[in-house]
């Protein structure tokens, strides 16, 4: 099963961003993930990616946001 994935284009849907995740990291996945996000410096995106962050933070539970930042990582 796949364990790396990278991302060239940035939603605004924080729900799209972990259902990408999801479908790498999954049963019986046993590998670890690696989550690549190519966003360039001064472009859109960047402002894009920043925001899909910002929507993460506000609509993933407590216990669940260190989860999601490690995503982000």
């Amino acid at each position: 099963a796949c364990n790396v994935a990278i991302f060239y284009s940035v939603t605004y849907s924080p729900d799209d961003f972990i259902q990408f995740h999801d479908r790498i990291h999954r049963p019986p996945q046993a590998r670890d993930c690696m989550f690549f996000h190519l966003v360039a410096k001064g472009t859109v995106d960047e402002n894009v990616f920043s925001a899909l962050q910002n929507g993460i933070d506000v609509s993933i539970s407590a216990r669940d946001l260190a989860f999601a930042r490690s995503l982000l990582s």
